[in-house]
């Protein structure tokens, strides 16, 4: 399973397929949940659902090296649990929700401080893993401003000291954003979306990546002048017939693998959504 199919959630950014296409605004970037390289792990949830309140618990396995697609078997050290609780609201007549997620993981990583302390080692951070319990917590709102108004925030944060093991080298994360149906130009199945991202690492990841370090996504042999990843993007869902959804996409990158010697990018992005 897809354990954000579960935990993460957010009716206005976490779906590609309809809405922003971004990792940064489909989940919380710093959110290193459990995942192979398809993004699956064999799992178990356990979901307790009341009218205004849900706690939701989970637990997975992880893969046996960074971001590939074998699943670690020595499941009494190698797995990630999750815990999330949602709280629904109204707030001036509309509603929302919060979600605060937590995540412990234990998994065969590498240390930044370690390499970094035994320069024999050069930048292999291999040679420092070992099995570690590192942790991170996600703060999830998605409030609606009026009928066709939506708003969301992201605030994530994962050990910066570990070696990043799934979704991205980030250790800090924050993602807002506002989602707008079409009713005000008589256009009920079209949606407008705007959000910013920001994403940072740690003070041993930025001189491991100074170093020649490499990590998930990240490095580009040298990181002298840091910056935090800055990404705005914009899309628009256009409903052709029903069934039928084109969206345009542009993105604009600054500091892309947190280097500001890079950049900024432009992108441009069309997708087609067909439902029969």
């Amino acid at each position: 399973m897809a354990s954000v199919d579960i935990f993460d959630n957010n009716a206005f950014a976490h779906n590609p397929r309809v809405d922003f296409l971004n990792w940064g605004a489909v989940d919380a970037i710093a959110f290193d949940y459990a995942a192979d390289a398809l993004g699956y792990e064999e799992g178990v949830t356990i979901e307790l659902n009341q009218k205004t309140w849900a706690l939701r618990y989970g637990w997975f396995t992880i893969p046996a090296r960074s971001n590939s697609n074998a699943t670690d078997g020595n499941f009494l050290k190698a797995w990630q649990q999750l815990l999330e609780l949602e709280e629904r609201y109204t707030l001036f007549g509309q509603p929302g929700k919060v979600r605060l997620l937590g995540f412990l993981e234990s998994a065969d990583m590498g240390s930044y401080r370690a390499v970094l302390d035994n320069p024999s080692l050069g930048v292999d951070i291999a040679q420092t893993r070992r099995y570690r319990l590192t942790e991170g917590f996600v703060i999830n709102i998605e409030q609606q401003i009026t009928q066709d108004l939506g708003a969301f925030l992201r605030l994530g944060f994962r050990n910066p000291s570990y070696e990043a093991w799934q979704f991205s080298d980030a250790s800090r994360s924050l993602a807002v954003g506002l989602s707008l149906k079409g009713n005000g130009w008589n256009r009920p199945n079209d949606t407008v979306g705007l959000a910013e991202m920001l994403a940072g690492i740690g003070h041993a990841q930025r001189a491991f990546f100074n170093a020649g370090g490499l990590g998930i996504l990240a490095g580009d042999g040298k990181l002298p002048h840091y910056g935090l990843e800055n990404v705005v993007e914009v899309y628009y869902s256009f409903e052709v017939h029903k069934g039928l959804n084109v969206t345009f996409d542009y993105q604009l990158a600054a500091n892309p693998a947190f280097n500001e010697d890079r950049g900024p990018i432009n992108i441009l992005a069309a997708r087609l959504d067909v439902k029969f």
